[in-house]
């Protein structure tokens, strides 16, 4: 008997050292597994300390081994977990009961060790034959299959060693024969179950990183679509923000057209600026609506144009110069001589300059002393083509988010919700844009201001470096 408390303590001890380095796994990943052979190790060392102390009498004996059940329906649950099987725990402890209550009835009725331990040996082996039996006829997937097996196989023979012990244990000859099988099995389960539990938990890790790239794939295309969305929205209300000043002047002409119709326009000269500028309005408006309809069809919509610097400039001021005229906006215009031309986007140097005189109207306001000007000047890289105005400047607060959308001050924010801007008075959009445009034809923007007013001033490169399109001639 000396040998076999010799081999439970020994038996025993690997137990502990197992339990201690399973906390030390569930204490860096928290995961229920880890958990699961924490329980296992401490269950199992549980039955051999009791096994080890309380040996003598048949029930003290019986009563003892009986607490291994706690081991076997863990093992048969961590099994039941990796092969993704829901097992009947609650069956499994019924059963149990019933194992001990016929124990019970052996013991009563005198019927020696081997009757009373046989029901218990039963109830404490049938967790890990079910379990077993159910994962070997399921159908695994090829890399879990031969895993699955030898677990599956681990528990049967472990059964099957526990089912010995009704007919072995009161021999000593053969008792020690059972504990070193008990311990080789336990030495098995030491080596194979961290490993099996590891590859389970990295192939769980696995999925979930599957399923999260498949997530994150739907979120990006539901990411793109919103951008477009966004893309599409922003776009529609630059259109609406460019067609703003042509709309505008179209509105003055056509009320100035009235006023002389009533007032009688004699030869009809007082109608030429007037139907010249509906007419600039209106193509300006035609333009917009084809730049509109390409960039929807997302089609090459800024074609490049080699255009003459000096003829888009006058031309742009013309456009707005009766509107200038009849609020008392006075427009000095210097510009470099000869005349010279760039290859840049078709329309852009035109929307830029129309935002930025609208921006300065917009800034004079009801000012004594309005005007605004415009100059050209030759660098060696690039010309700077400068808009400057006398208004009040621009407001400090607004100075450092001067190129965000909307702007992007509390003060900005604020007056944007009411439709207007410290500066423009409109939505905030015009600098945004500008910058946006300025962007565009590879240029540079910058701007001075003051109490006294604020310079705008682009920098247009001579030989900018688009796409490989055949330029047009403007």
């Amino acid at each position: 008997m000396e040998i076999v408390k010799t081999l439970l303590f020994i038996y025993a001890a690997v137990l502990l050292l197992n339990a201690l380095y399973s906390g030390f796994l569930f204490f860096l990943k928290r995961d229920r597994l880890y958990l699961y052979l924490l329980f296992l190790w401490l269950s199992t060392f549980l039955n051999a300390t009791l096994q080890g102390f309380f040996q003598n009498s048949p029930t003290e004996m019986v009563l003892s081994f009986s607490t291994y059940f706690i081991s076997s329906i863990v093992l048969a649950n961590i099994l039941g977990l990796v092969s993704r099987q829901t097992l009947p725990n609650r069956n499994y402890c019924v059963l149990m009961a019933s194992a001990l209550g016929g124990g019970l009835i052996a013991y009563l009725l005198d019927g020696g060790f081997t009757l009373m331990a046989l029901p218990t040996a039963i109830g404490v082996s049938f967790p890990m034959f079910h379990s077993a039996f159910l994962t070997l006829r399921s159908r695994a997937t090829s890399s879990d299959r031969v895993l699955l097996r030898v677990f599956s196989t681990l528990l049967i023979l472990n059964a099957i060693h526990f089912m010995d012990y009704p007919f072995l244990r009161m021999d000593t000859r053969y008792s020690v024969f059972g504990f070193s099988i008990a311990l080789t099995i336990l030495l098995s389960f030491s080596i194979f179950l961290p490993s099996f539990l590891i590859k389970d938990i990295s192939d769980r890790y696995a999925d979930q990183l599957t399923q999260l790239n498949t997530k994150l794939v739907d979120y990006q295309k539901q990411l793109a679509e919103l951008m477009s969305l966004a893309q599409v929205g922003e776009m529609s209300f630059s259109f609406v923000h460019d067609m703003a000043s042509p709309t505008m002047l179209l509105m003055h002409y056509t009320n100035e057209m009235k006023l002389l119709h009533k007032e009688g326009v004699g030869d009809g000269t007082k109608l030429i600026p007037y139907s010249k500028g509906i007419e600039e309005a209106t193509a300006r408006l035609v333009g917009l609506q084809k730049l509109f309809r390409a960039l929807m069809k997302k089609e090459d919509a800024h074609g490049q144009v080699e255009i003459d610097l000096n003829e888009v400039i006058n031309k742009t001021i013309d456009l707005y110069h009766p509107f200038l005229e009849f609020h008392q906006i006075k427009v000095t215009v210097q510009l470099s001589e000869p005349s010279f031309k760039v290859v840049t986007l078709q329309g852009v140097i035109e929307r830029i300059l129309l935002n930025l005189i609208q921006n300065a109207v917009t800034a004079l306001g009801d000012l004594e002393n309005k005007k605004i000007y415009i100059s050209l000047i030759e660098n060696i890289e690039t010309f700077s083509l400068v808009v400057r105005d006398t208004g009040p400047g621009i407001p400090i607060e607004r100075r450092a988010n001067l190129w965000e959308r909307f702007g992007h001050s509390e003060t900005a924010k604020a007056l944007s919700k009411v439709g207007a801007s410290p500066r423009t008075g409109g939505s905030g959009f015009g600098l945004y844009k500008v910058k946006n445009l300025v962007d565009q034809i590879q240029g540079q923007i910058s701007v001075e201001t003051s109490n006294q007013g604020t310079s705008f001033t682009i920098q247009v490169p001579k030989k900018p470096k688009f796409s490989a399109v055949p330029a047009k001639s403007g």
